[in-house]
């Protein structure tokens, strides 16, 4: 089946890129209550909400996350006019359009994107998991890694080396939503969502984290772009890019919702690497903080879990070096 392709233009690429230039020049005009705007990537869920998980606590509980894709909430990240037509029922759409909700033929993979597609069939495919939500949705106005990462330097300032090349992908929203099946002697869940580099960065609002910042706060937030989030589950995990226009690896920021953010040792591709094999186990991320796990029952026992299974499950990734984290993270002070 043809796809029908979207008219290409520049234009709004190149107001994007404004836009980005003006946000990284200007600090934040005012402070804003954390979660209301720029939280897309977090949750549809309220702040209230039992799942949107503050570190110390638990979201071990079996509540079934929204069954559609986050690209249906509020402040969409596309800008073509067909995504209007999301709200409006199939029989009534033009044929081709119909926004993310509506999924569109997957056009040919390139061999990182198909990495990608492997993690959702690993998780589909694990009898001890069960998948509330998948969306593998590819965007065709994402161009190839050269073209596509020579805008985002052009816009950013930041000259993206190879590194970023080798792990480019096209979609425009990947993610899965998942956890532990049922029957199971333990309870395991975790969510990831990404979406291609260059709308992460050229057509994000800085995410609004935090309500009294402080000076360092001040600096940091206008120049994060989230990458990951957990919008179906709602635990509020966020992970976001620092924009710094000359810096050729930036860095990779996480924050928990509780006014805790910290600098990940890991880079970009790091990152993504790590994720595939985590599969996005809710706090895999603080094996790469400076941050102790001693007292956070909830969290070493999620990652112990994962450290336990995971082996089994999907044998052809290496979780030794997550073990090893693991235990620094649980002796630190």
């Amino acid at each position: 089946m043809n796809r029908t392709t979207r008219p290409r233009t520049r234009t709004p690429r190149l107001l994007a890129a404004a836009l980005t230039a003006a946000a990284l020049a200007v600090g934040p005009a005012r402070r804003r209550q954390r979660g209301q705007g720029g939280g897309d990537r977090r949750s549809r869920r309220g702040p209230d909400h039992p799942l949107r998980e503050a570190r110390g606590t638990t979201a071990d509980a079996a509540v079934v996350p929204r069954a559609h894709p986050p690209d249906t909430r509020e402040g969409s990240r596309s800008w073509f006019p067909d995504t209007l037509y999301r709200y409006v029922p199939a029989s009534l759409r033009p044929p081709g359009v119909g926004g993310a909700r509506y999924p569109r033929p997957v056009a040919d993979l390139t061999p990182y994107e198909q990495t990608w597609i492997d993690v959702l069939d690993e998780l589909r495919n694990c009898p001890g998991i069960k998948v509330h939500n998948e969306y593998r949705e590819i965007d065709p106005d994402i161009e190839d890694a050269a073209t596509s990462l020579d805008f985002v330097s052009g816009a950013t300032g930041m000259p993206l080396g190879a590194s970023f090349r080798d792990c480019h992908f096209r979609f425009e929203c990947l993610g899965s939503a998942w956890e532990s099946a049922e029957g199971q002697d333990h309870f395991i869940a975790g969510e990831f969502c990404l979406e291609a580099l260059e709308n992460a960065v050229l057509r994000q609002r800085p995410p609004e984290l935090w309500a009294d910042m402080t000076p360092e706060q001040e600096r940091l937030q206008p120049e994060l772009r989230a990458i990951d989030g957990t919008p179906e589950w709602g635990t509020g995990h966020l992970a976001a890019l620092r924009v710094q226009p000359g810096v050729e690896q930036p860095e990779i920021w996480f924050d928990n919702t509780n006014d805790h953010h910290y600098k990940l040792d890991l880079d970009y591709r790091g990152y993504l690497d790590a994720l595939r094999v985590t599969k996005g186990t809710f706090g895999w991320q603080y094996l790469f903080t400076e941050s102790s796990l001693r007292g956070d029952a909830s969290t070493t026992r999620r990652l112990r879990t994962m450290l336990e299974l995971f082996p089994t499950w999907f044998p052809d990734h290496d979780y030794e070096p997550f073990r090893r984290r693991l235990d620094l993270a649980l002796k630190r002070r």
